[in-house]
């Protein structure tokens, strides 16, 4: 039998200005949990104080929930509140050692002509530098402690996640929200935040999406 799990998911984000009421603000707020095929949204509703904000609910570019907000009528505080009931399935996981090596996997996002599937195509967008997962030989390097020759897949990026969770020390004071992964690399210190870019990037620089 799959188990499954019930939760009931508050989060709360409040905004305080500085002795100074706001006119006019947007927002976009990414607080709904997404529907899938192991996971089953049975409740997902905002509330905002003051009761202000014309609100338009979507989807971004990825299929994820968002929500544009804004409030035209001066404020001097405003709380956001989403609740989401959510029932998860239980899944059962691939077995590391039993994927594919890396290189294997690396050769499919490599340049080949003629047509390819859908999925290919979707993970190719994530192969490429962004601001905060940029692609680099420093950082190819760093995943190179991960990845030796004919590792499989997911065992690399277990190695690798475990080589971040066991080298490198969480220190809220380390770093800022624009803090590059070079930095974060070098300091060897961080947030989560941090540590996701910097895996995304190193993983990124040895052609993995």
């Amino acid at each position: 039998m799959t188990r499954s799990a019930r939760y009931i998911v508050l989060h709360e984000t409040e905004y305080t200005p500085c002795g100074v009421p706001v006119s006019l603000a947007q927002h976009l707020l990414h607080l709904m949990p997404r529907a899938l095929p192991w996971q089953t949204v049975e409740k997902a509703e905002l509330t905002v104080d003051p009761d202000l904000a014309r609100i338009q609910q979507g989807e971004d570019v990825f299929g994820n929930p968002v929500a544009w907000m804004a409030l035209d009528t001066p404020h001097d505080g405003l709380l956001v509140r989403a609740e989401s009931r959510v029932t998860v399935l239980g899944r059962t996981l691939p077995k590391a050692e039993e994927s594919p090596s890396w290189e294997s996997v690396r050769e499919i996002f490599h340049y080949h002509s003629g047509a390819r599937d859908a999925d290919s195509l979707d993970a190719q967008r994530y192969l490429y530098s962004s601001p905060r997962a940029p692609r680099d030989a420093r950082l190819a390097a760093f995943a190179a402690l991960a990845f030796k020759p004919e590792t499989p897949l997911l065992a690399g990026v277990q190695a690798l996640m475990e080589i971040i969770y066991k080298t490198f020390t969480f220190d809220a004071k380390a770093t800022e929200v624009s803090t590059p992964v070079f930095e974060v690399l070098e300091r060897r210190r961080g947030v989560c935040q941090d540590f996701a870019h910097l895996m995304i990037a190193a993983l990124r620089s040895v052609g993995l999406p």
